[in-house]
This record gives C-alpha cells, structure tokens and sequence, in this order.
C-alpha cells in the first residue's frame, strides 16, 4: 500500500529506519542459504482484509531486483507490488493481504525471483465461518416436561479475533439417565504389514543406471564446463575450476619434466638445422588456403585436449564460451600458431607498407610452426597415455577420419615437410615414438539406459571395474572382443570382468556370466549390489562408530532393546537374503531401528519403512529436536 503511494514498485528504506520493526516482521535476506520467512495471519473472518509484512535484506554492497513471480490470488491473497528494487545494505517491506473466501486453515507460499534464484515466503492462516461468530449472546432452550425445572440459557461459545468474551457461569437442567444396551467394541482388522515394495526391481534398475552413468561420465568432467546445463551453481563452478587448474597443474609439470624438457631441446635443434623443414613454396603466412588445412588437421583433436595443450605450451588461459568452442581455437592458432608478433617485429622493414618483411621472414615463420605443432602432438600424446584427465576423454573426435598421433602427423609431413618419408622415424631417432591410436572400444558409449541389455555385452563391466580399481593402464579393456557380435564373444567379455572379481576376493560362484548375457534380472542386480557395498558403501560406514552410538543409545533408553529383539526375531531370515549379510549395511539398518524404537517406530527395510518418511523425521528429530520437534511429526 505504501509502495504505491510512493508512486512506483522501486523502493528502499534503510537498515536502520526499520531496525526497531526487525526483530518482530519476518526478514528475507538475498544470501545464499537464507532461512524461509514465515508470515502468520492468525484467526481472520472470511471476507474480511487482513494484511501482514515482511522485510526483504539486501546485505551485499550492489543493487538488487527481486521480482514477485507467483501469489497464492485464488486463496485471497495479494501483495502491494510486483518489482522490487533494493539499495545497498538496505531493506524493503512488502505488504501482504489476505480476503479469505472460505473457512479452514491454509498454507500457502509466495514466489519471488533473484538473481536466477527462487525464493520462497511461507503463509499461514486460519479463516472463520461466519457461523463460528454469535449472533446472539443468548439463546432460550427448548421448554423442559419437568415443570420444576427452571428455565436455562445455553452457553453459546464467542469466537472473535482480539476479543476474549467473559464466560459467566449457568446452571443446566437435571437430565435423569436412562440405560441402553452396551454397544459392542470395534473388532480389530488385521493389517497385513508390508515387508517389500512391488516395483523393488524397478527402482533399484533406475538407482543403479543413475549410478552407473555418474561413475562412466560424471558431472564434474572437464569437458562439461562452462556448460549451461552445469553452470547453475555457483559452488559447483568454484569446483570445477579448481579441477581445471588441477589438470593444467599436471600438463605443465609433464610439459617441463625432464623428459620433454631435453626431447624439446634435440627437437628444436633438428628444426633451425634444417633437418625437419617445411618446404619453400609453403606460405604458412600469406595463403589462406594452407592456414585453414592446418587448422582443420589441428581441429582433428577433442577440443579439451587441443586447450589444454595449447594453454600448456603457450602459458596462457584461453578463454572459451563452453566446451566445444571451435571459432575461439580457429582464431587462437590463426593469430599464434601460425604468426608470431616477436618475429614480425625482428623482420619487419619498417615502412608505412602492412605486410612487407626482410628476407628470411618466411623461414623464421616455418621454423617457429613446425616446432610447435611437433611439440603440441608430442604433448597430447604423452598426456592422453598418463590419464591426466581422470574421465579420460577421447584425444580425437569421433567423425575424425584421423584416429591417431602417427597418422596426424604423416598427414602433416605429406602436406608441407620437405625430404621427409616418415617423419616418425626421425622422431624415434630423437628418442620418442608416436604410440596413442584411438580405437573403437575408446569411442564405446558408456551410458546406460536399461540395466537388464545394456550390461549383456560385458563392455560396461570390465570398464566399471577398471574404474573402480584405478586401472588407467585399461589392462582388462585390452583383452575385450569389440565389436560384441555374437553370443560368445560376450560370454568371453562377461566372463574377463568375473574372473577380475575373483582376483578380488569377491564370491562370485553364484553368478555365471551366461545369466549376465541372458538378462537375467535378479542376477544382474545382485551382482549390483555386491559392487556398490564393496566400494561405496563400505567406504562411507564406520562400523565401530555406528556399534558404539547403538550402545549408547540403549544404554539411555532401556525400552529399547526389548523393543529391537522383538523386530529382529521375526525378520533375521529376511535381513540376510536382502543385503548379502553386509556387515555395515545391517549396522546401519540397526541403528536405524535403534533410533526410531526410541519412539517406537518399527523399521524393517530401507524401502517401505522410509516411504511415509516418518523414519527420516525421527533420526533429525532424536539428533537436533530444535530443528524439528516430534509434535510436528504428523502420524501415518
């Protein structure tokens, strides 16, 4: 209301004009994590305004917009405006009003908007029939037989907000009692507990795919930065450049390792001797057309590795707009792979005419791109081998009809070398050989849509375990049969990725490799199963701390335990056959009880005793009550 007075939605009032109403109204602050405001209405007659306020905070040292996005109207709600515009370290009130248009309680939100951000204003009220309200303060009760009785009034019960009715005593009528038949106690109907939830196999089908596509191509690839899809938060950005600045970290020690460091110095020697040279009637400079071949031969490359080998070489960031930017790389080796200021410098004439350099330009400018380019292939091809990247992308495209390091740059030397046959014999005669082919198992897909066809081919296990082993050498990828054509040669897949667990110490003499090739539903989600509790969930699970907090806990409840053993003497059978008997997984499911028994709550499985999430309630409620008490834990 006051917003409009003031003849626009943009207002701001100081911190301090509104300090004394600060510690009564609801504040919103635009900060991450901020609490949700709650506004109270309290008792309110239906059709009549109510209005409450809370404070939008601006704490930071900018202007800020915050726009109302969605309002409750059709439960009679409204505010005084729809833009706000906040000063710096200031603060807005926003009115609210209320109409209720019928009896009952309501619970409703209002929407805002900040900074690609969505923001939430909790409403609580509770509206009045107009029948709640008296008409009259007295009502006559209807003439009793008993002429003795004297005439009573019936108490009517006030209800009005901010108006507490006097209560004045009466007398009631004698009434004499009059004795019927008892009536019989409701019969009790047994209800058959449910121990499995229907669609188990379904959801554990989607659970592991989900898992299965984190673990094959995670969110936090390198390749997926400055992605839109992954650029929503501002602490999952902050952590992937401190990956990026980790990747680069290793590329430039492996670049100035001793290594490369001494193979560039012999590298550099063969070039300005004249041993590897570009041919005289190559213009890397001036024809357009053989720059753009080059860039193109260069663009064979996945664009994470061709920056991140010329940011390496260069020592300098390139700044891209996501991750497949080719015009940025185009323009990055046009201006600086094939030119260089430096010896336009040395050789220009120093005339008024672009273009025009002293003799001895050209070979100065060939001898500079051809270092390079050796230098760039030789780097990606060491850095592709020692995995610097852990989701260890492709170094080349998959529509690339150049599928390795050697072949790259013969199709280089054929182009533009002069006197050379193979250009990577020299290269071995300086003391490296060109080794990284990309194959088709390199180019596999590894997402997983259906759990029960995609794992026949036994592909995805051998990886999945190479990854879970820290296998970067892929020795077990080494011996796969690609492409999987027939029935055999998935058997013989299936059968590498078992005989790797029994390596392991896994007890795999239940699960045969033609039940993984068949599909065999429960089989492959066993197998599942024995994975994910060997290496995550062991891994997550401090048995001793859990056995300790179960001990305390019973120590302090002694109901506990009598209510425990009563669980566990009906459902031993059925806790083994579920979770393998996984030591850390049945300490966890016993703490669990433990914790709910303390209510007494009975928690049989993680599925269908967590479904009405009355479980989850009570574990935040034993170990922060203040954040949510047990009267608020509504009954199932």
């Amino acid at each position: 209301r006051n917003n409009k007075e003031r003849g626009g939605s943009f207002c701001s009032i100081n911190a301090a004009e509104t300090k004394e109403n600060s510690t009564t109204t609801p504040v919103l602050a635009l900060a991450e994590f901020a609490s949700v405001p709650w506004i109270e209405f309290g008792d309110a007659p239906v059709g009549v305004v109510q209005s409450a306020k809370f404070m939008i905070q601006n704490p930071s040292l900018l202007h800020q917009e915050v726009l109302v996005d969605k309002v409750p109207s059709q439960k009679g709600f409204s505010v005084a405006s729809e833009k706000y515009l906040i000063s710096p370290q200031a603060t807005v009130v926003v009115y609210v009003s209320w109409v209720p248009e019928s009896a009952g309680s309501c619970r409703e939100t209002i929407t805002l908007s900040w900074n690609r951000r969505k923001l939430q204003v909790v409403l609580f009220g509770n509206a009045l029939d107009s029948r709640s309200v008296v008409k009259a303060a007295t009502q006559p009760v209807k003439k009793p037989n008993n002429k003795k009785q004297a005439r009573v009034l019936r108490p009517i019960r006030v209800v009005d907000s901010g108006v507490t009715p006097a209560v004045t005593n009466v007398s009631l009528p004698k009434r004499t009692l009059t004795m019927k038949k008892p009536v019989a106690p409701a019969r009790k109907v047994a209800v058959r507990q449910k121990l499995y939830d229907e669609n188990w196999m379904e959801k554990e089908e989607r659970g592991f795919s989900r898992w299965l596509n984190y673990t094959f191509c995670p969110p936090e690839d390198v390749t997926n930065f400055n992605s839109s899809k992954f650029n929503q938060s501002a602490h999952f950005a902050l952590a992937q450049k401190q990956r990026e600045a980790t990747v680069r970290r290793r590329a430039v020690a492996l670049f100035r390792g001793s290594f490369l460091s001494s193979l560039r110095l012999r590298l550099e020697r063969e070039v300005g001797e004249g041993k590897l040279m570009i041919r005289k009637d190559v213009s890397l400079h001036k024809d357009v057309g053989i720059r753009q071949q080059v860039i193109d031969l260069l663009l064979n490359f996945q664009s994470v590795w061709l920056r991140l080998g010329l940011e390496t070489i260069y020592g300098e960031l390139i700044p891209v707009q996501h991750h497949d930017d080719v015009a940025t790389l185009s323009r990055f080796i046009s201006k600086r792979f094939l030119s260089d200021m430096n010896i336009e410098l040395e050789y220009a004439t120093g005339g008024t005419v672009p273009g025009l350099y002293r003799p001895g330009y050209v070979d100065a400018m060939h001898r500079f791109t051809l270092n390079k380019f050796l230098l760039l292939v030789i780097l990606l091809d060491q850095a592709k081998g020692a995995g610097i990247i852990e989701s260890d992308p492709c170094l080349f495209r998959k529509e690339s009809g150049i599928k390795s390091c050697r072949d790259l740059i013969v199709e280089f030397s054929k182009w533009f070398l002069s006197g050379e046959g193979d250009v990577t014999r020299h290269l071995s005669l300086l003391g490296y050989t060109v080794s990284h082919t990309q194959t088709l198992l390199d180019e596999f897909d590894y997402t997983v849509t259906n759990l029960q066809s995609d794992l026949r081919d036994g592909i995805r296990l051998v990886r999945l375990v190479e990854i879970l082993t820290n296998d970067s050498m892929r020795s077990l990828s080494k011996a796969l049969r690609v492409p999987p054509e027939n029935k055999t040669r998935k058997i013989f897949n299936v059968d590498i990725f078992l005989n790797a667990l029994k390596k392991l110490h896994f007890s795999v003499d239940h699960f045969h490799a033609k039940d993984i090739v068949e599909g065999h539903r429960e089989k492959t989600l066993g197998l599942m199963w024995q994975l994910i509790l060997r290496w995550k969930v062991s891994a997550l699970i401090d048995v001793t701390l859990i056995q300790t907090e179960i001990n305390s806990i019973c120590k302090q409840f002694r109901q506990v335990s009598l209510f425990i053993d009563k669980q566990e003497s009906t459902q031993t059978e059925l806790l083994e056959n579920t979770y393998f008997n996984c030591e850390e997984v049945s300490v966890l499911l016993h703490w669990c009880q433990t914790v709910c028994g303390t209510k007494g709550v009975t928690v049989r499985n993680f599925s269908t005793s967590f479904a009405d999430g009355k479980a989850f309630c009570l574990l935040v409620h034993y170990y922060h009550p203040e954040l949510l008490p047990y009267e608020s834990i509504q009954p199932t």
